[in-house]
């Protein structure tokens, strides 16, 4: 049988120390978020380039997948629901937000992954790029979805 599960950022760890994976060079980063987005996206190792928006190759599901990867198995803090679906973010880029451990351009913030004192994990999709708020981001439902209150 075959194992399913994403590959681990550092070799034999499950939950490797943020240092571990710090101490990477960029080239092994980026080769492992290679191997991790191919196999949450099930798509060709090759169409997945530097400077490729990652909303292009992967749907909803697939970059909420790797949003929790890369804060659980990478170490990355907290960061908004909706920085993956931005056009600036990439493969490049995520090789740098690995190398630091923090989204530094993610809006308001911060290294300790927190927004005006309240952890990024807790805010809805309401904050941020593509989403006009109302129901839906009181919800926190993400970007491009409909929510339907039934009553």
């Amino acid at each position: 049988t075959e194992q399913s599960s994403t590959p681990s950022p550092v070799q034999g760890q499950v939950n490797p120390h943020p240092n571990d994976i710090r101490s990477l060079d960029k080239q092994t980063i980026r080769q492992r978020l290679i191997d991790a987005i191919s196999q949450i996206a099930i798509i060709d190792k090759d169409s997945i380039q530097d400077k490729t928006p990652l909303k292009t190759i992967m749907d909803s599901v697939s970059l909420a997948q790797l949003k929790g990867m890369l804060e659980g198995q990478y170490a990355v803090k907290a960061f908004s629901d909706d920085y993956l679906f931005r056009d600036t973010t990439t493969l490049k880029k995520l090789v740098e937000i690995v190398k630091i451990g923090y989204v530094p351009d993610d809006g308001s913030v911060n290294e300790e992954g927190q927004v005006d004192g309240v952890a990024a994990a807790n805010l809805t999709s309401s904050r941020g790029v593509g989403s006009s708020g109302g129901i839906a981001g009181a919800l926190g439902c993400p970007p491009g979805v409909v929510c339907c209150v039934v009553m």
